[in-house]
């Protein structure tokens, strides 16, 4: 199983950053986490969305993934249940996806993505964008 990261998580950085976030107002955050398949990506890879700081809780109804690749879907490890959520096209993140039973909040978590049910052909796009309160 091999791990890629989104444009969120830079290969050259050592500790994650956020990339590509909107601070809204005080606490509310917005990330947008980018991929690109290289071809290689099978059914069980994980990609690196974003990392979060401890304390964040996830606006599901906000959320969404985005892409244009055909019978794969993108389970959010620790957030969303194993069946996933699927990216060949605008996809929100409905409460009854959510693995609610998580805690996140602990400490500070990079968001990773496991591709399910297939992989990526080159080219395909993949977006991820989480809205998620700072408590």
């Amino acid at each position: 199983m091999a791990t890629f990261k989104s444009s969120a998580i830079p290969a050259d950085q050592l500790v994650p950053q956020l990339l590509n976030s909107v601070h809204v107002g005080g606490k509310l955050h917005i990330v947008e986490c980018k991929y690109t398949g290289t071809g290689t990506e099978v059914a069980g890879d994980l990609i690196e969305l974003c990392r979060v700081r401890k304390g964040f809780k996830v606006i599901p109804h906000l959320s969404f993934v985005n892409g244009n690749q055909a019978d794969t879907k993108l389970e959010i490890v620790g957030l969303t249940k194993a069946t996933g959520v699927a990216i060949d096209a605008h996809s929100s993140l409905p409460i009854e996806a959510l693995n609610l039973s998580e805690e996140l909040t602990a400490e500070d978590t990079v968001l990773t993505g496991k591709l399910v049910g297939g992989g990526m052909t080159a080219g395909a796009k993949l977006i991820v964008t989480l809205v998620y309160a700072q408590l």
